[in-house]
């Protein structure tokens, strides 16, 4: 971050962004907020929209279910996600770059 940013020595991200997302990033010298944002203790409710490309609904249910993952080495599973289908992706414009593409899997509104 700091190679990319001029900020101060005691500032630090809330989060992170992986390199090819969108977002808001906060950054702060608050070890308070930092510790109440990111520590699972607190549980907030975290409001972001995420966009997936699922290969099937079943893969979506999933999502819904909570994710299993693996984080140094210990196993986690996620909080339940609120998901939504969306059946006209008009209103969604493309992603400029597109963060991957595959061939095997289909392009949302394609049959």
């Amino acid at each position: 971050m700091r190679d990319l940013f001029k900020v101060l020595p005691d500032v630090y991200p809330v989060g992170r962004l992986d390199y090819d997302s969108e977002g808001l990033l906060i950054l702060t010298n608050d070890t308070s907020l930092n510790h109440r944002l990111l520590n699972p203790a607190f549980k907030h409710e975290r409001n972001i929209g995420y966009r997936w490309k699922v290969s099937s609904i079943k893969r979506l249910f999933k999502l819904a279910a909570g994710v299993s993952i693996n984080i140094n080495g210990k196993n986690y599973v996620t909080r339940p996600a609120k998901v939504k289908l969306l059946k006209d992706w008009s209103a969604i414009p493309e992603r400029i770059p597109p963060i991957r593409f595959r061939k095997s899997i289909a392009t949302p509104g394609s049959a």
